[in-house]
């Protein structure tokens, strides 16, 4: 059932929350576990997927939280199918470019980012794609205003994140290879129980004759586009340092990438719980919006 703001505020908040706890406990655990160096190395390799995600998916999931409850709240849903269906093949077209163009670079990838490890590359490219595939979810989840569901995501993705790394413990295989089959692992877990809670709200949107096929809302890609550019604006400085120090650093780079990602760490949390916040605003705001309510408009901004 879609929550207002304030339940959906305080899921989302408790949801980043718990998962920013699980991953500051990850970072410790597999810094203690590992040499500086791999240490360093594995943030550099998770800095690399979530960026690469978040380049991919940006624009697209923007669109899901703006026009989905946008149009729910002009009564329109029945035009949310056709907008799934463009966002849905931009999502493929985008995933087979980044694949094409990542087995093109794949020697200078290996050798450069990854210390010549060609299994971190397949881990690279396969959880890249899954965590796109989580990130688009997440937005669908988010502009039904299922905040409960989203929140869960996160909570389980954070779960399995730091369980798998206590079975490779218990199992004596904490080697940087193993550690970084948990990036796959942990979304894929989380990206199966977002598709079981989308498929629960299918009727939502849905339920169309099949000979009053409505349009998916003008002016999309274009507004993919501008919202792709200004999110990536804003979130990229929270991955880009480790990438830069790999990359143009000298010396041990991988232990000062390390370095680098555990004083991030530090301040994560807060910015993650604040987050939350404004994820459960965006939808809200967008149904106000398009139910053009202007008392709750008001109250909104």
């Amino acid at each position: 059932m879609a929550e207002g703001f304030k339940k959906g505020s305080f899921y989302m908040s408790i949801g980043w929350g718990v998962y920013g706890g699980f991953m500051i406990l990850f970072n410790v655990f597999v810094a203690r576990m590992l040499s500086p160096s791999g240490y360093g190395l594995i943030s550099v390799l998770y800095s690399m997927i979530l960026l690469t995600s978040f380049l991919l998916t940006s624009g697209l999931t923007t669109c899901l939280t703006k026009f989905v409850p946008e149009l729910e709240g002009r009564k329109e849903a029945k035009s949310v199918p056709p907008l799934l269906k463009k966002v849905l093949k931009g999502f493929t077209l985008v995933i087979l470019v980044f694949l094409l163009i990542s087995i093109l670079m794949q020697e200078k990838i290996v050798d450069n980012m990854l210390n010549g490890v060609k299994k971190l590359f397949f881990v690279y490219l396969t959880s890249v794609v899954i965590v796109s595939g989580v990130n688009m979810s997440q937005a669908l989840l988010q502009g039904l205003r299922e905040f409960f569901s989203s929140s869960m995501v996160l909570c389980i993705r954070g779960l399995t994140t730091l369980s798998a790394l206590g079975a490779l413990t218990a199992m004596g295989k904490t080697t940087t290879s193993n550690v970084a089959t948990i990036f796959v692992l942990a979304p894929l877990t989380a990206l199966l129980v977002a598709t079981w809670l989308l498929h629960g709200e299918r009727k939502r949107f849905l339920s169309i004759e099949e000979n009053n096929q409505p349009e998916a809302p003008a002016g999309l890609t274009s507004f993919v586009v501008y919202s792709h550019f200004v999110g990536l604006s804003s979130i990229s400085v929270l991955f880009l340092g480790p990438i830069m120090i790999k990359t143009l650093g000298t010396g041990d780079v991988d232990s000062a990438a390390g370095l680098l990602t555990a004083g991030i760490n530090l301040f994560r949390p807060l910015p993650m719980v604040f987050a939350g916040f404004f994820l459960a605003l965006f939808p809200s705001l967008s149904r106000a919006v398009g139910a053009k309510d202007k008392h709750l408009i008001s109250k909104y901004i």
